[in-house]
């Protein structure tokens, strides 16, 4: 991982210089009046260190067919608690999920959504996660998926 400490206006000329659809994941903090680290995390599935916690899962037919990932011991461990909501990113912008009775992840119900959480979400706004499926029409039963840990609320799922 490679760390830049930068100014306001290097941040922005950085910014500006990315592509739309780039891939790479960046993490921002201010550290100062007009200093910033930028974290270039690498891209996902190329060149993402062992820093990071990942967690593969093979997805079965009820994933896709609800909306959904089915938890195993695995996934319970490396995930929040139950009930508790948390953004997962994609590359089809970000979700808000919650682990459902310890069996399964799913978007929370529109009225129940942590309220804190929905300035991340931008425009996408609330949704199951069935987009995510349909928009990756090769994800199949038996496929698998990988989900980084970048914070503990914040995760990234890829197909």
């Amino acid at each position: 991982m490679k760390k830049n400490t930068l100014t306001l206006a290097q941040l922005i000329q950085h910014l500006i210089e990315m592509r739309v659809g780039d891939p790479r994941i960046l993490s921002l903090q201010r550290t100062g009046r007009e200093a910033y680290v930028l974290q270039d995390m690498g891209s996902l599935g190329r060149g993402l260190q062992d820093g990071i916690d990942s967690v593969s899962h093979v997805v079965v037919p009820s994933d896709i067919n609800y909306g959904k990932i089915v938890l195993n011991e695995e996934l319970r461990e490396f995930l929040p608690k139950a009930r508790q909501q948390f953004i997962m990113g994609t590359d089809m912008g970000p979700f808000v999920l919650h682990r459902q009775n310890n069996s399964y992840l799913n978007a929370p119900r529109t009225s129940e959504v942590d309220r804190s959480l929905l300035p991340e979400l931008g425009k996408h706004g609330v949704r199951p996660l069935h987009v995510w499926y349909q928009g990756h029409p090769k994800v199949n039963p038996g496929s698998r998926v990988t989900i980084y840990k970048e914070s503990d609320l914040r995760f990234f799922l890829e197909a």
